[in-house]
């Protein structure tokens, strides 16, 4: 019997079908229109007796759930299967494109192709097989090539759980027997013995598909059922033309081999093959593969349209990548922050590999043109200076996470590492399914790495709107969270507000993702900065359990230790901070710091001076070098560096306070006392004003004064009162009750 028919507009359910679009022994396909998500999907209405009962449609509704799972980009997605009025039909994804059945219609497929697509197609093996899914059924009419020449493989599994019905030709799926399920052509001689299907049977069909692109014919031909079986199990494929590449034609002999042991143990291996011809390298030996690539640079990938507004989609997606690709054990993944200084110049992938010690660089180009997304990306072997691996994506917009989840994807393979399912799960893991708050997560992120008052504005607003839209998007809150507190810490917002809502924001990420690593880290921050200490320390071990290579995490974790008095302990987590990141301003600024307040001055100038060789407009680095050097008695250098800094920034709070604290030292008492007037008249109640005041006071010896100012800076919450204990402008006042009061108060360790 044949699959029940439907008319143009006719409904399924909640499905408007819109048009046939294809038939065969497993059903018809429609394509149709979702009413309830407003999308087009693909209908496959099978044919009464496919699924003869319950128990069979209880089976198939499971396999339909395992084959939902399925997640790659060269499958082809089911959503959902159904039964309306005893019509039995799979909901999948509705791909705009042709079978490869018609571009071979048209004859042989040039190498460029039979590689590219051959390549697409191995991917997607790979992937089932690695859930435990044999397609038993690869051929021409299952794989459909969009537009892009971007593959889709079809009906993974089905050729097993459904049974065809009606008149079987040769090129159809039949049930030879019930164990024999397939299309004569492309199964596998163990298939026709009886034995069951295995990952071999599918390098088996693949080969059948291979030798059918570069040659417009199948290998094996019978005008019966009879004889096409007879030629599987006994004859030799036609010899293919010299044309076809000897790397090629000895890749499809060996799918082709009648014993499965003797053929390529699985699809990784078909690709690995496959790959060594693109890249003109050596076939590589039968059940080995290169050794893996352990280490990578994602650089910033180049905006091409050099629109400022579409900028935090060519670094979003890198910073993605690098994010994703750093959850894997056996890489080693160059952090952003460093990644990122090769920012908006012309960059040589293997020199940068070789100043950065990796193996591999990887480098893009972005252009979006309204609904138009055009990625172009470059993998690069440093040590041999060769492309491993190029493409370019040309797609919609709205296919932003299936761009982003192939990159990602093909990046470990090309690395060639074993990754586990759990490994490529967390690969592909989307932080939001909602395609507008990721872009609003990517806006928000590419503001706030700034570190501008003005980028944390514009961080916390791209936050808000997508947590408005996808209030289950955890790292929006995550983001949110460090963003409150880097506010406060800069007064931009009065600190006590501040804090408590990025402590807010951290607990709401971590309602909704409890093993973010991120959202730890956020709300170890702000509990710091709320003088939660013990708190603060249990977030901030939680968030290095989660990602131990999380350099963010030791520099702020060493600076909480530092804080605490446990110096050895910190410096030991700045240490690890530096092993991850040499290069990286924020760590080695903190490494001065940290130096500069344990009296380990030449370390600390060494630090601000790298610092200012990352950043020369480092401000801040700049003014706490002239301190340093205040301490060391080059006096002249102190005054030279913090004038610098102050006709850089004239109005900034802590670079004045600096430039007094280095005029009181050297004794230049009037200038130091005209500038702490200055401080005073330009008071604001932002914690950082206060704190300063008081320090200055101690210099020029007003104590009475410095704990007035440090008593308003306690009111006002001053991220400043944590290094309290190990600044050493206040040393002298250790032994003092009020300082001592103070201490307690704040809840530091006594």
């Amino acid at each position: 019997m044949s699959s029940p028919s439907f008319s143009v507009g006719q409904l399924l359910g909640h499905y408007r079908i819109l048009e046939q679009i294809g038939a065969g022994s497993m059903g018809i396909v429609y394509r149709a229109h979702d009413e309830r998500l407003d999308r087009d999907v693909a209908l496959k209405v099978l044919p009464p007796g496919a699924l003869a009962d319950q128990a069979a449609r209880k089976r198939f509704r499971q396999e339909a759930r395992a084959l939902a799972q399925l997640n790659h980009p060269n499958i082809a997605t089911v959503h959902d299967f159904d039964t309306l009025d005893a019509i039995d039909f799979l909901v999948m994804e509705y791909i705009d494109g042709v079978t490869l059945s018609v571009k071979i219609a048209k004859g042989a497929l040039s190498e460029k192709e039979v590689l590219a697509l051959g390549g697409q197609i191995t991917k997607s093996l790979e992937a089932a097989h690695e859930h435990g899914i044999v397609h038993r059924d690869i051929k021409p009419g299952n794989i459909m090539v969009t537009r892009q020449e971007q593959v889709k493989v079809l009906d993974f599994g089905l050729a097993r759980i459904l049974r065809p019905t009606g008149d079987a030709e040769i090129t159809k799926t039949q049930t030879v027997s019930p164990e024999i399920v397939g299309t004569l052509p492309y199964m596998a001689p163990e298939l026709l013995h009886g034995h069951p299907a295995d990952p071999r049977s599918d390098v088996w069909a693949f080969g059948v598909l291979l030798y059918e692109m570069v040659s417009g014919g199948l290998p094996f031909r019978g005008r019966t059922g009879r004889e096409m079986t007879a030629a599987i199990l006994s004859a030799s494929p036609p010899t293919l033309s010299s044309r076809v590449p000897a790397a090629l034609r000895s890749v499809i002999r060996r799918c082709l081999e009648k014993e499965a042991a003797q053929r390529y143990h699985s699809a990784i291996e078909v690709r690995a093959a496959l790959e060594a011809i693109q890249s003109g390298a050596a076939l590589p030996p039968l059940g080995r593969t290169a050794k893996a690539i352990d280490s990578l640079a994602v650089l910033p990938f180049v905006n091409v349209s050099g629109d400022p507004e579409t900028e935090y989609l060519s670094d979003g997606l890198a910073e993605s990548l690098i994010n994703s690709l750093s959850q894997l054990p056996k890489l080693r993944v160059v952090p952003r922050s460093t990644a990122f200084r090769y920012k908006g110049g012309l960059v040589n992938p293997e020199g940068v590999g070789r100043d950065l010690n990796v193996r591999a660089v990887l480098t893009g180009r972005v252009l979006q043109r309204g609904e138009e997304l055009i990625v172009s990306v470059e993998l690069v072997d440093v040590s041999k200076a060769a492309q491993i691996w190029g493409e370019r994506y040309n797609r919609k917009f709205s296919d932003l996470f299936t761009v982003q989840d192939g990159i990602a994807m093909e990046i470990s393979q090309k690395l060639r590492l074993r990754l586990t399912r759990e490994e490529k799960k967390r690969l592909t893991r989307r932080v939001t399914e909602n395609r507008e708050a990721y872009e609003l997560l990517l806006m928000a992120q590419h503001h706030t790495n700034k570190w501008t008052p003005e980028g944390l504005r514009k961080g916390l607003e791209y936050c808000t709107k997508a947590v408005n839209l996808d209030p289950a998007c955890a790292s929006a809150y995550s983001t949110m969270a460090m963003s409150f507190s880097m506010l406060g810490v800069f007064g931009l917002l009065p600190p006590s507000e501040a804090f408590s809502r990025a402590k807010a924001a951290a607990l709401r990420a971590l309602e909704i993702d409890k093993g973010l690593a991120d959202a730890h880290l956020a709300l170890a921050t702000a509990k710091g900065l709320l003088w939660d200490f013990p708190d603060a320390e249990r977030e901030f071990k939680r968030a290095l359990e989660l990602n131990p290579d999380c350099t963010l995490a030791h520099q702020y974790y060493a600076r909480y230790l530092f804080s605490a008095g446990r110096s050895a302990e910190g410096i030991a987590e700045l240490d690890r901070a530096l092993e991850l990141e040499p290069l990286s301003l924020p760590v080695n600024y903190q490494a001065g710091v940290i130096f500069l307040y344990t009296g380990h001055y030449d370390e600390a100038v060494d630090h601000l001076q790298k610092s200012l060789e990352l950043d020369p407009d480092f401000i801040i680095a700049r003014g706490l070098l002239g301190y340093c050097y205040s301490w060391t008695g080059a006096y002249e250098e102190a005054v030279r560096e913090c004038d610098i800094a102050a006709s850089l920034a004239p109005g900034h709070t802590f670079i004045q306070g600096l430039r007094t604290w280095v005029y009181a030292k050297t004794g230049k008492t009037e200038e130091a006392r005209k500038l702490l007037t200055g401080l005073k008249e330009c008071w604001r109640p932002d914690g950082m004003s206060s704190y300063v005041i008081a320090a200055t006071n101690v210099w020029l010896g007003e104590i009475d004064a410095a704990f007035d100012w440090l008593n308003r800076a306690f009111e006002e919450h001053s991220f400043g009162l944590t290094l309290l204990k190990v600044n050493p402008t206040f040393a002298n006042l250790h032994s003092d009750p009020r300082f001592q009061e103070l201490v307690r108060r704040i809840g530091l360790p006594p």
